[in-house]
């Protein structure tokens, strides 16, 4: 994962996540001692009340074409297996990812950054695995190190660009609280703020805090790394749409 004083430059990169998740679960996109230009969408999700299995949907293949700039598909979709017998399993919606590094200082200069996210995900979903309409994403992702401490978050809002009666609005702000105690370990608390407007929460709100650990990166062979972290998400709000989610990522970046 890189580290938030990186500066990005015109590559390809392809990152292979290894996935198995149950209830997706709402998460900072966060990496080690960075920016939150490193997703962290994919991984192991786990409800222990109501599961549902959610195979893919990772990072997918990023396109850097400009310095400033960074494309990201994520394809394909997600599967997703349903417990319930009386609801159909199939792939969920097709999305990607557009992000531009507004800002950004080295350790020597500041150490921080300020990235602007633009997210599209149109309704590919099979059967009721998806929205009925294209939504819309737009991030603000910000990032900023105290030697070997830094906090990292989000703040979007979710837009549907139809049906916002049944869908809804969401306007999540998630924070990291990161330590570096090692050159590859990364203990981390987040807290995860979600506010719906419209659709069935209307008005709702809720909080997760999720205590959790990165590893990585470590070098496998030639360009091949290995990065790895979990985590366990509790409700603290007494509103929430799921619980006690346990939290896995593994990806391979190269």
């Amino acid at each position: 994962m890189e580290r938030a004083t990186m500066k990005a430059r015109a590559s390809v990169r392809l990152v292979i996540p290894v996935l198995f998740c149950l209830i997706p679960a709402a998460r900072a996109q966060t990496a080690p001692g960075g920016s939150g230009q490193a997703s962290q969408s994919d991984g192991f999700f786990a409800d222990w009340l109501r599961m549902v299995s959610r195979y893919g949907g990772g990072k997918g293949l990023e396109l850097i074409p400009q310095k400033n700039i960074e494309v990201i598909v994520v394809a394909p979709p997600a599967y997703l297996v349903h417990n319930n017998p009386a609801v159909l399993d199939g792939f969920g919606d097709w999305s990607f990812l557009v992000k531009y590094r507004m800002l950004s200082e080295n350790e020597e200069h500041g150490n921080f950054i300020l990235t602007a996210f633009l997210q599209v995900t149109f309704p590919t979903g099979q059967y009721k695995n998806g929205a009925t309409n294209t939504i819309i994403t737009p991030t603000i992702a910000y990032g900023k190190g105290f030697g070997r401490f830094d906090v990292q978050g989000t703040f979007g809002a979710t837009l549907p660009t139809g049906n916002e009666a049944n869908i809804g609005r969401t306007f999540p702000w998630n924070n990291a609280f990161q330590y570096h105690i090692h050159r590859r370990l990364w203990p981390e608390v987040e807290v995860n703020y979600t506010h719906f407007q419209d659709g069935p929460n209307n008005g709702k709100t809720q909080v997760f805090l999720t205590p959790g650990i990165l590893f990585g990166r470590f070098h496998l062979w030639k360009r091949l790394a290995l990065t790895a972290g979990g985590g366990f998400q509790i409700a603290t709000t007494h509103f929430h749409t799921n619980n006690h989610n346990g939290i896995l990522t593994v990806r391979f970046p190269f």
